[in-house]
Order: structure tokens, then C-alpha cells, then sequence
């Protein structure tokens, strides 16, 4: 579910948009998922508190360990 479309990816912007969920909804609130952006996280564990769980999403998980794994063999080569 997209929630909104932000104009940028500043922590402020992040969490100035997660402060306008209303204060009912965000105490329900107990895993986000992101990227594995800090302005993201942290905008998250400011707005919802340690009681929240952060859960970096598959998809830049797997794109990170493409991109060590490629440097990898570029560097050693194919061995």
C-alpha cells in the first residue's frame, strides 16, 4: 500500500509526513519497512519510538548483496 509520494527524501520531509498520520493510527503502528535510507529509519524510530521495528524491505537487501557480490568477482576475477 503507498501511503504518499514525498518531495524529497530528507529525514525532515519523512518525518514532517509521518507526524500528519493521526495520533490514533501511529500508536498502532508497530513494524516500517524501508530501504535502507537513515533518513527513513530514523525519521521512523523518531516519530514512532523504540517500541517500533524496522524491517529493511527484500528488494534493496538483494540489490546490496548483487552489488558485492559483482565487486567481488571484478576485483578476484573468476577464480
Amino acid at each position: 500500500m503507498i501511503l504518499g509520494v514525498l518531495e524529497d527524501r530528507k529525514k525532515e520531509t519523512v518525518k514532517q509526513f509521518l507526524m500528519s498520520i493521526p495520533k490514533q493510527l501511529r500508536k498502532q503502528v508497530r513494524v516500517v519497512c524501508s530501504d535502507m535510507y537513515d533518513g527513513f529509519i530514523n525519521a521512523a524510530k523518531e516519530v514512532f519510538g523504540k517500541r517500533i521495528q524496522i524491517v529493511v524491505d527484500r528488494f534493496h537487501v538483494a540489490k546490496l548483496y548483487g552489488m558485492v557480490s559483482m565487486n567481488y568477482v571484478k576485483k578476484n576475477g573468476n577464480r
